[in-house]
């Protein structure tokens, strides 16, 4: 007696919920929060169609494959982890679940209103999801007198597969000096970022930064200001600039002295010779007549000084 009394009731839902969704009833449940963001909080929302025509019945919301009852009409059984709210003037219960984690993914979820149901499950999506770096790893960044920099950087734990690209005084320095690894841990990604890059220009300064894209958020994981000096300190190669200048000046100097020689030795040898010759005797001569000046001088001091003792 009890087993057919269970078997009619349970015709009789079958019954009245193929009718009510013949007459144009229907419920369905989607992702309202979009993107859902891992560790905030995510809103599913039902549509109830003639809601306000219909008896007062029961809402509820389940979840997994064995219909675990989460909320019933506003009432919810676990508080800190999900809130239902409905707003009977446009016929939406919306599920609001806190602190959005992984375990609240690619599980089943079910709306329920009467015999109206809808039930499917919640898939991860990279067009839908997103999960940002709560910190970043080994954020290193070094430059050496070479003007060589170098720097690491690893995000842990981030959805989609994050998109990065590097910058120097706004010059794109992504390839070929970018290294990105990524691994898939469970869910979720683990990068790690490797960039080696050379500054060839002759500038001791430059901004450089470093941005990677997690879904629709964007973030600056370098933003330094790099300082180098090309083959060695400034002072020196200010140094070496000078004696550049200096040794430029008396090459050009020298230049039209190295023309005439060069004419008078292609017209006449003799002559060249005989230029030189003089040249060099004339160098010698002045320090002689110097000397027999210098000679002349002191005799005449000496002599000077013998007439003023006899006095």
């Amino acid at each position: 007696m009890i087993i057919g009394m269970i078997y009619m009731y349970l015709l009789y839902a079958l019954v009245c919920s193929s009718v009510t969704s013949t007459s144009g009833e229907t419920l369905s449940w989607k992702l309202d929060t979009v993107p859902a963001v891992f560790g905030e909080d995510v809103q599913l929302s039902c549509f109830i169609s003639n809601y306000t025509s219909r008896a007062n019945m029961n809402r509820r919301w389940s979840i997994r494959r064995n219909i675990h009852g989460i909320t019933l009409n506003g009432i919810s059984r676990y508080p800190y982890k999900y809130s239902e709210h409905m707003d009977k003037k446009i016929g939406v219960s919306t599920l609001r679940i806190h602190n959005f984690s992984l375990h609240d993914v690619n599980i089943i979820y079910e709306c329920a209103y009467g015999f109206l149901i809808d039930r499917k499950m919640l898939i991860l999506s990279k067009f839908k999801f997103e999960k940002h770096p709560q910190s970043l790893l080994k954020a290193t960044v070094e430059t050496d007198t070479e003007c060589t920099c170098r720097g690491n950087v690893t995000l842990e734990n981030v959805f989609p597969q994050p998109y990065c690209k590097s910058t120097l005084n706004k010059k794109d320095v992504t390839l070929p000096y970018f290294q990105v690894n990524t691994e898939k841990r469970g869910l979720f990604f683990t990068t790690d970022i490797k960039l080696v890059y050379t500054h060839r220009d002759d500038v001791e300064m430059g901004k450089w930064i470093v941005v990677c894209d997690v879904g629709s958020k964007r973030i600056v994981v370098i933003n330094e200001t790099m300082n180098c000096t090309l083959n060695g300190t400034m002072e020196t190669r200010i140094d070496i600039q000078r004696v550049a200048g200096i040794l430029s000046v008396c090459f050009l100097m020298s230049i039209p002295f190295m023309c005439l020689m060069y004419v008078l030795s292609k017209n006449n040898n003799t002559k060249l010779l005989a230029l030189l010759h003089n040249c060099y005797q004339k160098k010698r001569q002045g320090p002689k007549d110097s000397l027999k000046q210098h000679r002349k001088t002191d005799e005449e001091m000496a002599l000077q000084n013998d007439v003023e003792g006899v006095t």
